[in-house]
């Protein structure tokens, strides 16, 4: 396996834990900061966070989370 493969395998790992309803909202935090800055680093991953990200915030996202994806993202 690729040094390539095996960190989008990773990074799709980190999608799926976002999405979970079991993760913590301080291991949710964690992990939105790090897609983000994935998704920074390399754009072509931005759709897959931003689309993350949006069904995330269907899932009732507190004002606080909300708050935080802003700092992360400036």
């Amino acid at each position: 396996m690729s040094v390539g493969s095996n960190s989008r395998n990773l990074f799709e790992e980190l999608l799926k834990f976002h999405g979970s309803r079991h993760a913590t909202s301080v291991n949710l935090m964690t992990v939105m900061g790090s897609i983000v800055i994935i998704a920074k680093i390399r754009p072509s991953f931005m759709p897959k966070v931003v689309t993350a990200i949006e069904k995330l915030n269907g899932k009732s996202t507190s004002a606080f989370e909300l708050r935080r994806f802003h700092e992360i993202m400036l």
